[in-house]
C-alpha cells in the first residue's frame, strides 16, 4: 500500500510543464475537460507512484474550474488522492463569496477547503523578503501591503475562514504573528482556526 505522504502542490502549474505551455496561456487547455481530466489521472498515476495520498492543492482567485474538476472527480469515483484545497488570491482581493462556494463544493471523503493562501513578502534569494536589518547589499525592504493583508486576514477570519500566510523575512514573520494575535480567540486565549504561517526562510 502507499505510505501516507503529504505535498503542497499546483496541478495546473504540473500541467503547463507538462505541456509545455506558459501559465499565462493555458486558457484554452483549462477550457478543454478531456485534456484537464485526462491530466489529472496522469497527475494522480504520478503521486501515487511517488507515495503520496494526499495534497495540499493551490488555486488561484476562482480557481479556474479545478475545485469543479476535483468535485466532479469525486462523484464519479475518480478521486484516489485525498485534496485539502487552498485559494490563494492573486488578480483580485480575497473574496470571501468564494470561500463559501468552494466550501460548498468541496465536500466530501477526498475533498476539504482549507481556506485562504494569502502572500505577505518574497523570497530571500530575490531579495524580496522583509528584514528587521538591512541587506547587506543596501537592498530596500519591499513594499508589503500590511494594511490590505490585515483586512483580508480579520475578514476571512470573521467569516470562519483559515488563512495561511506565505511570509518569508523575519520581519514579516513578526508582523505576521501581530497580525493572527488579533484574530478571534476561546475563553482559553488560544485561536479558534488554525491560522498557520509557511515558508519561514528567515526567523529571529
Amino acid at each position: 500500500g502507499h505510505s501516507n505522504i503529504h505535498y503542497h502542490l499546483d496541478y495546473v502549474g504540473w500541467l503547463a510543464e507538462r505541456e509545455g505551455i506558459e501559465l499565462g496561456d493555458m486558457a484554452p487547455l483549462l477550457a478543454d475537460q478531456v485534456r484537464l481530466r485526462d491530466g489529472f489521472a496522469a497527475y494522480q498515476r504520478l503521486l501515487h507512484s511517488r507515495g503520496v495520498t494526499t495534497v495540499k492543492e493551490m488555486t488561484f482567485d476562482t480557481g479556474a474550474g479545478i475545485p469543479e474538476l476535483l468535485a466532479s472527480l469525486q462523484a464519479e469515483g475518480a478521486l484516489s488522492l485525498s485534496v485539502h484545497v487552498m485559494s490563494q488570491p492573486v488578480d483580485a482581493p480575497l473574496d470571501l463569496s468564494t470561500g463559501r462556494r468552494l466550501d460548498a463544493l468541496l465536500k466530501g471523503p477526498r475533498l476539504r477547503f482549507s481556506g485562504f493562501n494569502i502572500m505577505t513578502d518574497g523570497s530571500l534569494g530575490d531579495r524580496e523578503a522583509e528584514l528587521l536589518e538591512p541587506y547587506i547589499d543596501d537592498t530596500p525592504n519591499p513594499v508589503v501591503d500590511w494594511s490590505g493583508i490585515s483586512e483580508a486576514v480579520l475578514a476571512a477570519d470573521n467569516a470562519g475562514f483559515r488563512v495561511a500566510l506565505h511570509t518569508q523575512g523575519d520581519r514579516a514573520v513578526r508582523r505576521s504573528l501581530d497580525l493572527l494575535g488579533l484574530c478571534r480567540r476561546d475563553g482559553a486565549g488560544r485561536l479558534l482556526l488554525r491560522h498557520a504561517l509557511t515558508d519561514l526562510e528567515m526567523t529571529d
